[in-house]
């Protein structure tokens, strides 16, 4: 079987827009995190970082990073694609998350 593995950039630059637009702009300009994606089925790793309003995202590890989501790409698709329940998948830990609460809840409504 051939496994395909999900391109995930078009995913986190989908995120990047979702936070410059209205009505989530305003409520991201004073949000300035950095956010490590770790794909443990692809092994890259991505950083969006939140800055004033600002957003980027780059390839690459973050450690200093507050918030850190890993998980396979598969899962994030799938959330993004409101195909999969964010939170089956954190309570079966197919998705692990660190940081404060308040800052995973301001990202929920992003994905």
């Amino acid at each position: 079987l051939l496994n395909l593995m999900i391109d995930i950039e078009p995913y986190l630059m989908r995120i990047k827009e979702r936070a410059s637009q209205e009505p989530l702009k305003k409520e991201f300009e004073s949000f300035n995190r950095k956010v490590l994606f770790t794909f443990t089925d692809t092994g890259e790793s991505y950083v969006v970082a939140f800055n004033r309003g600002d957003v980027t995202v780059s390839k690459g590890q973050d450690t200093s990073a507050e918030v850190q989501i890993t998980t396979i790409t598969d899962v994030l698709a799938g959330i993004m694609d409101k195909k999969t329940n964010p939170v089956t998948v954190y309570i079966t830990r197919k998705i692990k998350v660190k940081g404060e609460m308040q800052d995973l809840l301001k990202l929920q409504k992003l994905l």
